[in-house]
């Protein structure tokens, strides 16, 4: 009976734990996500933010995710999060403090059952999903937890009668540490095999040496679930497992060879004889030491990391980095990818009318190798960014990420409309500055002037953050109507001065048009960019309004 109390404890613990980490993500992660722009400026503020947001998340995987999420969107540089990665691995170790501090120096009969009362209360009196609920729900969790710890404590004795203690505690370290690996990564939780371990050598089933190695052997296997995750995803997520996986390799390496010394350390130089607080303490300084390690070689680390894992050579979509489900960061590599998708839709459309300045021919090394094939990959880059802003609708936003993500979705669209207006009218424009007289050749170049003057201006609106306004829009679709309606007044006159004939007339005018409706969707795409504010509409649907 006592084997089935046991596991049922284990499997309470391991509830109670993703619970607890349910419960907290939902009180903290936009703290978190807040914190993780603002407080990581260099790798040790980034160690320390790793620490502390994982001490208050009680989790390293919630810690791990955001801050894979926010790397992946370019917000948060690939240095700084090696730093939280860091400390997240020291904070993790927390809760088996507070476990030990409590749990295991207190009656916990005391403790679970008004912790159980109270959350269950609050869960009750809250709003669904309100903080008063989710902070209820932790209460409810940590209830969960102690009383996992009852039924572990008081039926952990069932190892001794099927195994004679003394032949446990003569098992070589090695196996102790194979098996902190295997059920770390059975369980997906190192906490939960720590807590295990701290049953375990309370009870005076296993010695600290042994408890040690276990805790060493979790401190590996808890980058188990990152790297399976990393496996089939995209460079930069398997740069950052890889930064996890051997950080704690190497740790719990070296702490295996020094183990002797480091609980000699802990036990005679310390002065630690509580065997629950000395693992702990060991558990720590690991880790701790690990930092130290680590922190003067983090730029050689991540070359070392970026070299094993290089980026391909041709720029990936940072959406492809970023889950959905946490939508601030979704919305900042979404905004990034719809900038360089404009960006480069400008540069394109003067490639293909010839009107490269000297520091955009520079910037079209960006693009492939010929129109064509820079178009098609525009255009699978909007299908992609199309998608995972459909994809994004999906899970549940604040009103203001609705109305940006319908922004960016018209900006996605216009930008491309732009594009293709541009490339329909390509072949027309090649012919006439082959085929016509000097009249019409400097007809062209004047229409084709006023398109230079808007992408110039459109890219220096890219490339800076400049203060602009609804009525600057409204001044740059000025002057576009007013070139359009003068290079109609010039078509006509070339008409009538037989400089054309009536098939060169009509694509003359179909140029124009098409011009016209280029520059009208890319200052529709730029006004939705830069102003979030605006209401979304594409540019069929604000032509509508004033037809």
């Amino acid at each position: 009976m006592q084997i089935v109390i046991f596991i049922s404890g284990l499997a309470i613990l391991l509830f109670a734990m993703k619970f607890m980490e349910r419960a907290l993500a939902g009180l903290g992660e936009d703290q978190l996500r807040q914190a993780l722009e603002t407080f990581t400026s260099t790798p040790l503020r980034g160690i320390v933010f790793g620490v502390a947001a994982t001490g208050i998340l009680q989790s390293s995987t919630v810690v791990g995710l955001i801050t894979l999420a926010f790397v992946g969107a370019g917000v948060l540089p690939f240095r700084n999060a090696v730093g939280v990665i860091l400390g997240s691995n020291l904070g993790t170790t927390s809760t088996g403090w507070i476990i030990t501090w409590i749990g295991f120096q207190m009656d916990l009969a005391e403790l679970y059952v008004p912790l159980l009362g109270i959350g269950a209360l609050l869960v009750v009196a809250g709003r669904d999903d309100g903080k008063l609920q989710q902070g209820g729900q932790f209460v409810v969790a940590m209830g969960l937890l102690l009383f996992s710890l009852v039924l572990m404590k008081d039926s952990v004795g069932f190892i001794v009668d099927l195994v004679e203690v003394e032949r446990l505690q003569s098992l070589p370290l090695m196996l102790y540490f194979l098996f902190g690996l295997v059920l770390t990564m059975l369980v997906q939780s190192s906490t939960a095999t720590t807590l295990i371990t701290l049953s375990a050598i309370g009870a005076g089933i296993i010695d600290l040496a042994a408890a040690g190695a276990i805790v060493i052997g979790a401190n590996l296997g808890t980058t188990s679930t990152i790297a399976v995750v990393a496996l089939k995803g995209s460079v930069l997520k398997r740069q950052t497992a890889a930064v996890h996986v051997l950080f704690n390799l190497v740790v719990s390496v070296s702490s295996m060879l020094a183990l002797p010394f480091l609980l000699s350390l802990i036990t005679d130089a310390v002065g630690i004889h509580d065997p629950q607080y000395a693992l702990m303490f060991l558990y720590s300084l690991i880790n701790l030491a690990g930092i130290l390690l680590f922190f003067p070689v983090l730029d050689p680390f991540r070359h070392f990391i970026e070299r094993l894992f290089p980026a391909p050579a041709r720029r990936a979509l940072l959406v492809s980095q970023v889950e959905t489900s946490v939508p601030p960061a979704a919305l900042k590599a979404l905004e990034q990818d719809v900038r360089a998708l404009l960006a480069s839709s400008v540069l394109l459309n003067a490639w293909r009318l010839g009107i490269l300045d000297a520091r955009s021919a520079e910037r079209k090394v960006l693009l492939a190798e010929t129109p064509q094939a820079a178009y098609a990959e525009l255009k699978a880059d909007e299908n992609l960014l199309s998608d995972y802003v459909l994809e994004l609708q999906r899970v549940t936003l604040t009103q203001d990420q609705v109305r940006r993500t319908q922004q960016l979705l018209v900006c996605i669209r216009d930008c491309l409309y732009s594009t293709k207006a541009v490339k329909d009218v390509e072949a027309d424009l090649v012919r006439f500055r082959l085929e016509s007289g000097v009249e019409v050749r400097t007809f062209i170049n004047r229409l084709l002037q006023s398109v230079e003057a808007l992408y110039a201006h459109a890219l220096q609106l890219l490339e800076a953050d400049c203060c602009i306004t609804a009525d600057d829009f409204r001044e740059m679709r000025e002057k576009v109507r007013e070139s359009h309606a003068a290079s109609n007044v010039a078509i006509y006159q070339l008409i009538d001065q037989r400089g054309f004939r009536h098939d060169r007339a009509s694509s003359a005018l179909n140029i124009n048009r098409e011009l016209l409706l280029s520059a009208h969707s890319l200052i529709n795409a730029l006004q939705h960019f830069l102003l979030p504010g605006e209401q979304a509409a594409t540019v069929s649907e604000w032509l509508s309004t004033r037809s």
